[in-house]
């Protein structure tokens, strides 16, 4: 099933904003991405630590 007419369009002016931000922001932008990124792992790892028990579990005490 294909995209209709105003799903592509929406599509192409995601990529256009997408583009247009890279172009004028560059380096920036791609720092910002990076601290962005390190910061969502840093929170789905904090939410995912193992407590107390766990590690004592772990350890067979």
């Amino acid at each position: 099933m294909g995209m209709t007419a105003s799903e592509a369009a929406r599509s192409a002016a995601v990529a256009l904003l997408v583009v247009a931000a890279i172009l004028l922001f560059g380096e920036q932008l791609f720092w910002l991405l990076v601290a962005a990124g390190a910061g969502l792992l840093l929170r789905w790892a904090w939410l995912l630590r193992p407590t107390l028990d766990d590690v004592r579990e772990a350890l067979g005490l």
